[in-house]
């Protein structure tokens, strides 16, 4: 009887590509809440540098309205609009 597994290490399995829920979830969720996110969205960051700029500008959003300083609304505005990220 030969053994089910030889003694050469198995081929490195490729990952799927995440799926658009799953970055936009990591992108939009709470930072508290990003354990099970937060590596695929470091691999994504790394990979592009619009999704870089697009998390900052999300995450600027989300603490000027979660700390209600709506009064900083206009200069995050402005830095959104100078950022890299193209026009949509």
């Amino acid at each position: 009887m030969e053994p089910l597994r030889s003694a050469d290490a198995p081929s490195p399995k490729w990952t799927a590509a995440p799926t658009v829920r799953q970055v936009v979830g990591g992108l939009t969720r709470h930072p508290d809440n990003l354990v099970s996110s937060q590596q695929l969205l470091k691999r994504l960051v790394v990979r592009c540098t619009e999704l870089g700029a697009l998390t900052r500008n999300i995450g600027g959003f989300a603490s000027t309205m979660t700390n209600l300083d709506g009064h900083l609304l206009p200069s995050w505005i402005t830095a959104t609009e100078q950022s890299e990220l193209p026009p949509t």
